[in-house]
């Protein structure tokens, strides 16, 4: 061994890239360790028991040796064997340096590397930070979800010739050998999935059969036993949260050579809640799709809740927003009211409703739901005049707004949310 590395444990810090009832947590800095010399075979990661260790650095010659060392470099054109399983729309837009730390975080997912200690000089050229550059990852590929915990632990580390410049490990448990098995499994339950969609004949046939499918066979809970794998969870056992819900559409629909990703919304503040939705194209434009409400499709409602809705309805305000192309709503609003109670609402309604055959769908931009449920039923007795069937609408609100769809049917129940 080559001379001796100074190693010091500056901070040990556990977080979660947090979402859907798991909220971002900081550990307290650990005691300071009086500074080590230590020989590299020596040197004690956070959580890596014994597992190998990706380094990454500059140049040829690693600083320390006996650890599986790659050059920045080389991630350059690294092309993961599973990228086919996702869609890089957040990949695109980073820099070229940036796009070297994600292909690296790739790398180490594919080689089941838990830790991966990165040269700080690296970031230099970075306008993201490598939990950033994680949650790009893991919105772009089904593979890697977004509730899971980084390690953190800084460490300084001497140059030849005098000198030092300083690294940061970062551990991730679930990069390993079990939780890959997991998703092994989920990737063949997928392609089951996917076989009944044979006979379809477009992508939106498919894309729905997808959201019904995990809607009738996936419930949302919080509950967590041992350890997680939100995409083994939804497609196996049924039960997950909104990551492994967004996980499972995005990777049905990219199998199906549908393109899908990940939207998230990460909050800032410790008390609030994160959320995964999927954005997916269809005939080249891009539609947002919430797999966490598709149990709605238990109450049998004509018409998919959060399926395939424009930006004007997210309920929150997505990560890397200037990343994403724009969504649209598959099916445009016949109508658009500023409130629930527009006096221009009954004389339009009917008109419309007339002239489409007995149907209309409509957007009221504001109104809370004891307006809802008056106004609803107010305008539901008018249109049933001209209905042969009975009228029925299915209403919800989204981003505090209305959509009711209203149509000449005596099946389905009338229900507001």
């Amino acid at each position: 061994m080559k001379g001796k590395y100074l190693l010091i444990l500056s901070f040990c810090l556990l977080f979660f890239v947090g979402l859907c009832g798991c909220t971002s947590l900081l550990q307290d800095p650990s005691a300071d360790i009086p500074p080590q010399s230590l020989s590299a075979p020596s040197i004690k990661l956070p959580s890596s028991s014994g597992e190998r260790v990706l380094y990454v650095a500059f140049g040829k010659q690693p600083l320390l040796t006996d650890l599986d060392y790659r050059s920045i470099a080389e991630f350059e054109d690294y092309q993961s064997p599973s990228s086919h399983f996702g869609y890089p729309i957040y990949s695109e837009g980073l820099s070229p340096e940036e796009r070297r730390v994600y292909s690296a975080i790739l790398y180490a997912y594919d080689q089941d590397l838990q830790t991966i200690l990165l040269d700080d000089r690296i970031f230099s050229e970075c306008a993201l930070t490598f939990t950033e550059i994680f949650q790009a990852v893991s919105l772009d590929t089904p593979l890697i979800a977004q509730n899971i915990s980084l390690q953190s632990t800084n460490l300084s580390l001497s140059l030849p010739g005098g000198g030092t410049t300083t690294a940061t490990a970062y551990t991730v448990k679930e990069f390993s050998s079990e939780q890959k098995e997991k998703k092994e499994q989920a990737i063949k339950k997928a392609e089951d999935i996917l076989s009944l969609t044979s006979h379809m004949e477009n992508d939106l046939e498919k894309a729905a059969f997808f959201y019904r499918y995990l809607g009738e066979h996936t419930v949302y809970t919080t509950e967590k036993e041992g350890e997680p794998c939100y995409l083994y969870d939804a497609l196996l056992k049924g039960e997950t949260l909104c990551d492994g819900f967004a996980g499972a559409f995005s990777l049905l629909c990219n199998m199906a050579d549908i393109p899908c990703f990940e939207k998230a919304y990460f909050p800032k503040e410790s008390d609030k809640v994160g959320h995964t939705w999927n954005c997916l194209q269809i005939d080249g434009r891009f539609t947002n799709v919430d797999a966490t409400v598709s149990d709605e499709v238990k109450k049998n409602n004509p018409r998919l809740k959060c399926f395939g809705y424009g930006d004007e309805l997210q309920e929150y305000t997505p990560a890397f927003l200037e990343l994403l192309p724009a969504a649209h709503p598959l099916e445009p609003f016949d109508l658009v009211f500023s409130s629930i109670d527009d006096p221009q609402a009954p004389a339009l309604l009917e008109e419309r409703f007339k002239a489409n055959g007995g149907r209309v769908l409509v957007l009221f931009e504001k109104g809370d739901r004891e307006m809802a449920d008056h106004y609803f039923d107010l305008y539901a007795r008018q249109l049933s005049a001209h209905c042969t069937e009975g009228l029925a609408y299915h209403s919800y609100r989204m981003a505090g707004k209305y959509v009711c769809y209203f149509y000449d049917s005596p099946k389905i129940e009338n229900q507001t949310r």
